[in-house]
């Protein structure tokens, strides 16, 4: 049983990193796959111990990152870390005392739940600002009405932007004071102030009050000019389900409202299609249009899709996983 596959999907271009979390993916896979009957407890502790010392020098190794670029979120990160070796302390002290029921199953759970949400999400919050930590958002915005909402677009409230430095923004909070925000929130703040000097952004949330919400890790997905939401290359693998068939295709690159995709078969321009994918753990099966069509001769089609029902929850996860990709993006760009 694989647990979950490496991929690009999971690259933070600092190699080291990546070194760290593959021999983390190929431990625990290597453990899911051992046979389940008779399994020697040694095995077991063998493995916890490898896991607990996985964690003192990957863990050592992202937090000293973090405090040498001044990532707002360490504090949070090491608690995140902490945990996680106090977790794998306990199920070792509960298997040796004879204490846990069904080991395997809860290591796997935690080891699923390790890849799945710690590295995914957690992670590549830090490595896109890693790389971005030099962003600049320009002053734009500054001094201006803005709207606080959620990715699903539940508006929080109203602020206005005080100030604007490297990838940091402070918002003074108007009104919607009682709507909780917590830390590691992803936000979408837009301008309030008309078309013409429209911009929006999403960015990740560090410090909230009733007062003040700052912001960081911010990234410009619309502007007056630019009315696309921003898009990412992906190696992701797709299944277009036409009538019975499956048939195999790639995703090119894909946003919050749509995608290109490369495949085979023929498509005709506004046909729907549904299409099925995963991302970060995530399943889709998405009812798409088709809006451009790229014919080429002996090799993939590409086509342009526009989602056409997208739920809020699964556009939700969408831009989250958007989010964490998105760290090549440079200024100017």
């Amino acid at each position: 049983m694989q647990i979950r596959a490496w991929s690009n999907e999971f690259v933070s271009g600092i190699p080291e990193v990546d070194d760290h979390h593959k021999s983390l993916f190929k431990l625990i896979n290597a453990f899911a796959n051992e046979d389940i009957e008779g399994a020697p407890d040694n095995s077991i502790l063998s493995f916890l111990d490898k896991l607990l010392e996985y964690c003192e020098y990957h863990f050592a190794l992202e937090e000293k990152m973090m405090e040498k670029n001044n990532y707002p979120l360490l504090d949070y990160h090491i608690d995140l870390h902490q945990n996680l070796k106090q977790v794998v302390a306990e199920i070792k002290s509960d298997f040796t005392e004879g204490n846990l029921n069904n080991p395997r199953t809860t290591i796997i759970r935690l080891s699923t739940e390790w890849l799945n949400d710690h590295i995914a999400r957690d992670d590549l919050a830090f490595f896109s600002f890693y790389k971005n930590k030099s962003y600049d958002l320009g002053k734009n915005m500054l001094g201006k009405k803005c709207q606080i909402s959620t990715l699903s677009n539940e508006v929080i409230g109203l602020g206005t932007v005080e100030s604007i430095t490297k990838n940091e923004i402070v918002i003074s909070r108007t009104t919607g004071k009682n709507y909780q925000l917590n830390l590691n929130d992803i936000v979408k703040v837009s301008t309030t102030s008309g078309l013409s000097n429209f911009q929006a952004f999403i960015a990740l949330v560090f410090f909230a009050s009733n007062d003040f919400v700052k912001l960081f890790n911010a990234t410009i997905i619309k502007t007056a000019n630019d009315r696309e939401y921003f898009r990412v290359k992906t190696d992701l693998k797709a299944v277009l389900r036409i009538d019975s068939q499956s048939i195999p295709a790639s995703i090119i690159d894909i946003s919050a409202v749509g995608m290109m995709i490369a495949s085979h078969h023929l498509l005709d321009n506004s046909q729907s299609v549904m299409v099925e994918f995963l991302a970060q753990n995530n399943h889709f099966m998405e009812l798409c249009k088709v809006v451009r069509v790229i014919n080429k001769v002996d090799s993939p089609h590409n086509y342009g899709l526009a989602f056409e029902s997208m739920t809020s929850s699964q556009s939700d996860k969408l831009v989250t996983f958007l989010f964490n990709r998105q760290s090549m993006i440079k200024k100017g760009k």
